[in-house]
């Protein structure tokens, strides 16, 4: 169902450079029925503006606790493989559970190709590519350890990150030297556009996915390029995300229960160049039917999550869990709330 935006959650709003008084003003004039915090934590975050109040309904997109905060937020948007069944939801609020993923891509921008060869961009021709997308700050101790060990049993690997900052390169690179690693064999990517950066991607051989913070978009570019994955799931939605993308992308079975197991699974492909290249095809299989890479159906489940959240209000009912159903068949429709 294609919910009515202008009446269900704010507009394209410019915000930044008002005040709070003149933010709340302004998005109540719109009468809205929901407001979606899509800021989480980051310094762009406006807390101050949830706290007065601009809806009766508010929720955080794709909330990163555990537990549901003490801010005035009615929902945690969640899934079926974040919360998986037989999990007892009531210390996590109001959780509105997804069929598929909590993660909403609209998978529409396209790569600027052909890339460079391997060679031009400071990778090996031959070797084994491991590649990972994240933020600095995203990679802790524990996941740089099991990089190590990887690295340390796949002589010919190298590990191919993102253009950080000299600091975090010599960082990384000093950690690499202690762990009896060639810090040669961190590659750290040039910089381009992200263009250019989607269309360099299928020249990595695998995408290993981070553990206590899950690479979430990184990860998404990567399967959509056609670049297969692996990832370990956590205990909670920073560390389960990755697995809720891996499953709804067609690959259930890349996602593993513990970091000694997705190290394993690595050294299994990266000395195993045939179920290295099946699990590429089994990816690329999955790129035009699987949920993740479907956002019309994606959007019409959010939607459909926003006006339940709507008509329990409407109707009295207090903020409750419920699952959305799957939209993957459902025909757009427009969704009449009533005044």
């Amino acid at each position: 169902m294609t919910a009515q935006l202008g009446a269900l959650c704010a507009g394209a709003v410019e915000i930044g450079h008002m005040t709070d008084d003149e933010a709340v003003g302004r998005m109540r004039l719109d009468e809205l029925d929901v407001f979606v915090d899509m800021a989480f934590d980051t310094p762009w975050c406006r807390p101050e503006i949830p706290e007065r109040r601009v809806a009766p309904i508010q929720i955080r997109q794709t909330t990163w606790h555990r537990h549901h905060p003490p801010r005035p937020c009615e929902y945690n948007m969640s899934d079926r493989f974040v919360h998986p069944d037989g999990l007892p939801l009531e210390p996590y609020g109001a959780v509105v559970r997804l069929p598929h993923t909590c993660w909403l891509a609209t998978n529409n921008d396209l790569p600027d190709g052909p890339p460079p060869n391997r060679a031009a961009l400071g990778l090996p021709v031959d070797g084994l590519v491991l590649c990972t997308l994240v933020a600095p700050l995203m990679v802790d101790p524990q996941t740089f350890a099991v990089w190590m060990d990887i690295l340390r049993r796949l002589p010919r690997a190298v590990w191919w990150l993102p253009a950080y900052e000299l600091p975090a390169r010599r960082n990384l690179a000093a950690a690499a030297q202690a762990a009896g690693v060639d810090p040669a064999r961190l590659v750290f990517m040039q910089r381009c556009t992200r263009p250019q950066l989607l269309a360099r991607l299928p020249l990595a051989d695998l995408f290993v996915d981070t553990l206590r913070f899950n690479a979430n978009h990184g990860l998404v570019d990567a399967l959509r390029m056609g670049l297969p994955a692996v990832t370990c799931a956590g205990n909670n939605m920073a560390s389960r995300l990755g697995g809720s993308i891996l499953a709804s992308a067609g690959l259930a079975d890349a996602v593993l229960d513990s970091p000694d197991a997705l190290a394993q699974r690595v050294l299994s492909l990266g000395t195993d160049a045939q179920a290295l290249a099946a699990l590429r095809q089994q990816l690329g299989a999955a790129l035009a039917t699987a949920p993740l890479f479907q956002p019309a159906a994606r959007v019409r489940e959010w939607e459909w999550a926003w006006a339940e959240m709507v008509r329990r209000h409407q109707a009295g009912l207090a903020p409750a869990a419920f699952d959305v159903p799957d939209q993957s068949l459902a025909r757009a429709t427009t969704v009449a709330l009533s005044p």
